[in-house]
């Protein structure tokens, strides 16, 4: 019976994690986008999303709303029970997440430093978005 309804539940699941990214992907793109404004305000240049602080913000708006959100107690047992099964002991599990946070903090701290811009390398290497990028064009 597991097997023939596997599908089922794979179905299930993918349209549940669908949904459960809906509200986090808002928010943080709304967050991305009210820095970058907020950031163009206080320059005076025009806003631009290419930057490293927009998304920063964004991205951590979106993995605190993915979190805390209405998808976040399934992520979070999923998560304790995938860290849980990969590293048995509590020392071990308390010094890795250290050392993830360390290079998340060190990673910021290069991006901010080097000013570093966005790449949206494999759609257009000037930087500018076109529907012309995502629309396949037909022969003739």
């Amino acid at each position: 019976m597991a097997v023939v309804a596997s599908p089922w539940h794979g179905l299930r699941a993918v349209v549940a994690t669908f949904f459960s990214l809906l509200l986090p992907a808002f928010v943080g793109g709304v967050a991305a986008v009210t820095t970058a404004l907020l950031v163009s305000m206080t320059t005076g240049d025009r806003p631009e999303l290419e930057a490293s602080l927009p998304w920063v913000v964004g991205t951590l708006m979106a993995a605190w709303v993915l979190w805390w959100g209405p998808g976040g107690p399934s992520m979070r047992r999923g998560s304790r029970s995938i860290v849980r099964g990969l590293l048995r002991s509590e020392p071990l599990t308390k010094a890795v997440m250290a050392l993830c946070v360390v290079i998340a903090v060190w990673c910021a701290f290069w991006a901010f430093t080097n000013d570093m811009a966005v790449s949206w390398w494999p759609f257009d290497p000037q930087g500018s978005w076109s529907l012309d990028d995502w629309i396949p064009q037909l022969p003739g």
